[in-house]
């Protein structure tokens, strides 16, 4: 029993370190978007002024992005025990 806890707490690590990573991949990303219009702006650029060329430019909301993954894998867990 012992080595299947510790393969499984290793794999909640590792997923905990790639979604830490992507989600300051995301807030780089969202900072070169915002920088970017602010240039092309300044450089009299017209931009798209809907909602779908502002929406990369919003900040992320990590903490309802972990509620939802803990959703979904507390949805899958009781199916897994089953099988």
């Amino acid at each position: 029993m012992e080595p299947k806890r510790s393969i499984e707490e290793l794999t909640r690590r590792h997923v905990a370190i790639i979604l830490q990573i992507n989600m300051r991949a995301k807030q780089e990303t969202t900072e070169i978007l915002r920088l970017l219009r602010l240039l092309w702006e300044h450089a009299g650029v017209r931009l798209d002024k809907s909602a779908n060329g502002r929406a990369f430019e919003e900040e992320t909301k990590h903490t309802e992005i972990v509620r939802q993954i803990r959703g979904d894998i507390e949805e899958r867990a009781p199916a897994e025990r089953r099988e």
